[in-house]
């Protein structure tokens, strides 16, 4: 109901054009961080699953070790097909990514409860891992981390499933708020499965690799390796290939959506309303074109070498908890605020939000410079909420004064007073069409390598398991294919 093209106009909408400013430079810096551990988790995969270890390559200029090479070389990946393929690049990959992770990811949960249950099954497994299990493993809790933690980490869930720049998209990418409740319905479901299929392998690690860091010594956290080290134990050579695909997928389609929505920000709400300001005049579409694609390559650079600084911090889920703690309650909180409560000025953002993220800094800066080390997780987020909350409230105090401020505001609230419903087009653009005929030849080309694989492997199980997940995925392919067939055929027919 926001009539939001990209992220950023909303705060323009709500609050002012200062505070898109802000958030641009601001939301930088976590973004980056965010990617730079994405990036690390990929390369962690890849290298565990081809069993690369640390002895350092000589390159002649420098030597760098086989994870830091897989680090440049997939964020290479990731920067060139975002950066020349466009949206529908990531559009066409992202449903790629998630056909191959699903196939991927039913197809090991079945399996590592049979490898664990040995002669009594898929049942025997489940039993061990129920009742088997070290004690305590079940616990909501855990003796290192207060009840704090806990809570602290649920508030940022929540913000972070609501409020994400790139979570975001996915909500005034489609036509209207009927297909949007549709799409919150569906993410909602997905998100309640997935961590669910992708924990239980990880679970049944710790019974079958009870000591793993004797297997990846020099990793900072081996037990971040447990779910490819049982891929690689339990599933055949087909499958191994579409498990690294899977990971590769996963990350890179995480990673591409936010180097798709930071571009966006910088050109359509920083370059194109300065260009406008100072020079008088629109960016044209190649001009606008060649800044995003910029932006793309210096951001996933950037990114690459935090991926490098990643282990020092005690791994990806220290390194995140770390990043994510400092700035985003203060980033994030504004935004779902602005939405709630509308009776702040247009200062009420910038202002709870510089507060919030500089307290929580300056306070860091303080604990490090004493040799205390960064304040514990807790800390920073519940600082960083209440001194969010305190500073937005607080400002409702304050009226807007100037008539545009006040328009604008006004014009928002009877925005999202006003439904947007779409008249319902019965064809398909064409664009969409060809798309889906791209994902059905990829998903059938998919199906014919797994059972292709699977004539050449030895064991019936293992030419089992490549020939159904193949099916799957042929299936799905020539699904896709008959329909944007049919779609194409009655087009020309009608013309």
């Amino acid at each position: 109901r926001s009539r939001l093209s990209s992220p950023m106009e909303f705060l323009t909408r709500r609050y002012s054009p200062g505070t898109t400013y802000y958030y641009t430079i601001v939301s930088m810096i976590p973004s980056i961080l965010g990617l730079g551990a994405a990036i690390y988790i990929l390369c962690l995969f890849i290298a565990t699953a081809m069993g690369l270890g640390a002895e350092p390559v000589n390159l002649g200029f420098i030597s760098l070790s086989p994870f830091q090479i897989i680090n440049i070389v997939i964020g290479l990946i990731t920067i060139a097909y975002t950066a020349f393929g466009g949206l529908w690049a990531v559009v066409i990959t992202d449903v790629i990514q998630f056909l191959i992770l699903i196939i991927m990811s039913v197809t090991m949960v079945p399996l590592a409860f049979k490898f664990l249950g040995g002669d009594a099954g898929i049942t025997g497994g489940i039993h061990t891992l129920l009742f088997e299990s070290p004690p305590g493993y079940f616990s909501l809790t855990t003796a290192d981390q207060s009840a704090l933690f806990f809570v602290s980490y649920i508030l940022m869930v929540f913000l972070g499933y609501n409020v994400n720049w790139h979570v975001g998209q996915r909500y005034y990418s489609v036509p209207d708020e009927r297909d949007t409740r549709k799409m919150a319905i569906m993410c909602s479901l997905l998100s309640l499965l997935g961590p669910i299929i992708w924990a239980v392998p990880s679970m049944i690690s710790r019974h079958v690799f009870p000591n793993i860091a004797a297997y990846w010594p020099h990793l900072a956290d081996p037990t971040e390796a447990s779910f490819v080290s049982l891929a690689m134990l339990i599933l055949p050579h087909g499958m191994i290939g579409l498990v690294v695909a899977s990971i590769l997928a996963a990350t890179m389609s995480s990673s591409d959506s936010s180097f798709n929505y930071l571009s966006a920000v910088v050109t359509k709400d920083v370059y194109v309303p300065l260009t406008q300001k100072f020079r008088n005049k629109i960016p044209t579409e190649p001009q606008q074109m060649r800044v995003g694609r910029f932006t793309i390559l210096v951001i996933g650079l950037l990114s690459i070498v935090v991926a490098m600084y990643v282990p020092r911090f005690g791994g990806a889920f220290q390194f995140g908890l770390k990043t994510v703690s400092l700035f985003l309650p203060g980033l994030l909180l504004p935004v779902m605020l602005g939405f709630a409560f509308t009776k702040t000025p247009w200062w009420s953002g910038m202002a709870s939000s510089g507060t919030s993220v500089g307290l929580v800094l300056v306070l860091n800066i303080i604990s490090l410079t004493s040799g205390k080390g960064m304040m514990p997780y807790h800390v920073n987020v519940l600082t960083g909420f209440i001194t969010c909350l305190s500073i937005f409230f607080l400002s409702a105090f304050w009226k807007n004064k100037k008539p545009a401020d006040i328009a604008r505001l006004a014009a928002f609230q009877k925005d999202l007073k006003t439904p947007v419903i779409s008249e319902r087009k019965s064809e398909i653009p064409t664009n969409v069409i060809l798309a889906y005929r791209t994902v059905g030849i990829t998903s059938i080309l998919i199906g014919a390598l797994l059972w292709g694989i699977g004539f050449v492997e030895i064991g019936a199980e293992a030419v089992f398991i490549n020939f159904i997940s193949g099916s799957i995925s042929l299936t799905v392919g020539l699904v896709l294919l008959y329909t944007t067939h049919k779609r194409i055929k009655s087009r020309k027919n009608k013309s």
